[in-house]
């Protein structure tokens, strides 16, 4: 399918979907009369935080400010909820409009579940009077957009549940797109009210802001999110002994929010050779541990970080194999085969996620020994961090966990979890109830084969927070590189970005990266006493001291796309494309100065 078919298509299925949605509830508050009570008058889905309607609580159809005739007022002491259903799949817009008089404050939160004090937050939005919002949500804050006052303001929220993902837009410009959940796997993420209240009981004088024309919509598909980089791959050329930020950036040309689980870079996998090493935390096995008394499917893991990896210079290795040492107690302590597993492990969403690498079964292994599988396709790493793990059926009584002598333990070298619940510090656990110094560290080992990579020459300063790498329709997020160029040798060096869907049937969207790293030394052939001017530049340059002659430019790919002579110390540049180049000045004496030049017009 060429790129012309698939934009006519995704444009056709854009088309479609805009035109299709089902509203759910509407309020314009046109059949009240002015003093009725919201939740009193309408009844459900309305009712107060106290399920108290025609209370204190229950708030006011006023004329004071309307965009029709009626609206609702939000002063002291009202709580007013409207119930949304509910949902946990689908999407939806919700949709009002505000006005929020001049020293005055606006509050409203959308609600994963509704239950007075034990509610559960999605969202939380304060508009206050000095004159711009603060949008919380679980887990971090944004408080860069400007509120009007004294006008109406048009507020739209939409959430794709089955993506866990949302966007804010403020008089339809987009504010903020984050992850809609707490967790993942996503332990609430659903609609059940919208809940709008003072943002502060206790300062009566910030209160009395206006709410009208309440709608709950189903958005209606086909939803598409089409991730486009700004460049097809990312080319950089630098000097030796160099350091360099590049700034690139993906826009979402779909119509459907997306979110990912965290970005991070690809290293690739370097060439076969070399003798295999073993990844290891722990010493020689000593102790067995076990005796869970409901026989648990219990799983044990080692997680070793990337930096470890990067110290260890296994990153562009293979995993080609792994060991776990069966106890002596574990001939009645487990059953059934032993799981050996490999995980790629991120962070983001103040979470871990997970990918599977490999599995593999035992079912025939020797107890008080080293049992070794060897995995069908050897495993890169790339990148992450990676978990190993074997998992086994415990019986009532038994020891099958092998761990070393210890006390030197290392971070995250003995997780367990069980039933396949949350991992812990086995260690962790045993200090804290029964104090002393705890066990070891896991016997798992994992055997690499081949030659690294180069790692230290790029790193991405991206955030790994909420906001991180969530796309509403038509935003665009910037990622920023650091490149250094520090102890490498002349040649070229390659990676990837990747961002990860949260849903592993998506897409992958990746960028690659190349960096060249010229010929030339800068701490070799700077002169001081030259000068190379303006920088950037849009039609001439000019070159001061050492009598430069020649200039020799060179574009990211270190091609050669010219050789000027240099006229009254002036190099005429305006046949060249905006960009960056670098610029070898050469004079009679065969020596040189390599230059940076930005071209601007």
């Amino acid at each position: 399918m060429n790129n012309l078919y698939k934009t006519m298509l995704l444009t056709v299925l854009m088309m479609v979907c805009g035109a299709l949605s089902a509203q759910i509830l509407s309020y314009d508050f046109e059949q009240c009369n002015v003093g009725d009570k919201v939740a009193e008058t309408l009844g459900e889905p309305w009712t107060t935080w106290d399920y108290s309607p025609g209370s204190a609580t229950d708030a006011l159809i006023t004329d004071e400010q309307s965009l029709g005739n009626r609206a609702v007022k939000i002063d002291n002491g009202n709580d007013l909820v409207l119930f949304l259903g509910d949902k946990t799949t689908g999407a939806y817009n919700i949709s009002f409009d505000m006005y929020i008089p001049n020293g005055k404050e606006g509050y409203f939160n959308i609600l994963h579940q509704f239950a007075g004090s034990n509610s559960v937050w999605a969202q939380q939005m304060w508009l206050n009077s000095a004159q711009h919002g603060n949008y919380f949500y679980p887990g971090g804050a944004y408080d860069n957009f400007e509120v009007p006052f004294d006008e109406w303001i048009h507020i739209d929220i939409d959430i794709f549940l089955d993506d866990a993902t949302a966007c804010l837009k403020l008089n339809d410009e987009l504010i903020i797109a984050w992850n809609y959940t707490l967790s993942y796997p996503a332990k609430y993420c659903s609609i059940s009210a919208m809940d709008f209240c003072p943002s502060n009981q206790n300062d009566e004088s910030k209160n009395g802001f206006f709410v009208d024309n309440i709608t709950f919509t189903e958005l209606v598909g086909p939803f598409i999110s089409n991730i486009v980089p700004e460049e097809a791959s990312l080319e950089v050329l630098m000097l030796k002994d160099e350091q360099l930020d590049v700034t690139t950036s993906f826009t979402n040309e779909g119509n459907a929010i997306c979110g990912y689980k965290a970005p991070w870079i690809d290293y690739g996998v370097g060439p076969d050779g070399g003798e295999p090493r073993t990844l290891h935390y722990d010493g020689d096995p000593y102790w067995s541990f076990g005796n869970y008394n409901n026989d648990p499917y219990t799983e044990i893991g080692v997680d070793f970080s990337f930096q470890q990896l990067v110290d260890s210079l296994l990153v562009g290795t293979k995993i080609t194999s792994m060991q776990y040492f069966v106890p002596w107690d574990a001939s009645w302590g487990c059953q059934g085969p032993l799981k050996f597993s490999v995980y790629r492990r991120l962070w983001n969403l103040n979470t871990y996620y997970y990918t599977l690498l490999a599995e593999k079964e035992l079912s025939d292994y020797t107890v008080a020994d080293w049992n070794t599988v060897v995995f069908d396709e050897p495993i890169p790493i790339t990148g992450c961090d990676v978990l190993a793990t074997v998992g086994f059926q415990q019986i009532n009584g038994g020891y099958p966990i092998s761990l070393d002598e210890g006390p030197a333990l290392q971070y995250h070298g003995d997780l367990v979890r069980l039933n396949g619940g949350s991992w812990f510090s086995l260690n962790a656990e045993y200090i804290y109830y029964n104090g002393g110094e705890g066990y070891g560290n896991h016997n798992i080992r994992l055997v690499c084969e081949g030659l690294p990579v180069e790692t230290e020459w790029i790193s991405g300063n991206y955030s790994d927070s909420y906001l991180a790498m969530v796309f509403a329709p038509g935003q665009t997020n910037t990622v920023e590189f650091s490149l250094n160029s520090d102890g490498l040798e002349h040649g070229d060096y390659y990676a990837t970005f990747r961002l990860d869907r949260a849903k592993e049937t998506d897409p992958e969207v990746a960028l690659p990266i190349h960096l060249r790293v010229s010929g030339y030394d800068v701490k070799e052939y700077a002169d001081g006493d030259s000068r190379f001017y303006p920088n950037p530049a849009s039609d001439i340059v000019y070159v001061e001291g050492n009598d430069w002659r020649y200039a020799i430019i060179f574009n990211t790919l270190g091609e050669q796309v010219g050789i000027k002579k240099i006229d009254s110390n002036a190099i005429h540049v305006n046949d060249l494309k905006d960009g960056v180049y670098q610029v070898c000045l050469m004079n009679g004496k065969g020596e040189k100065l390599v230059q940076r030049l930005v071209i601007s017009k």
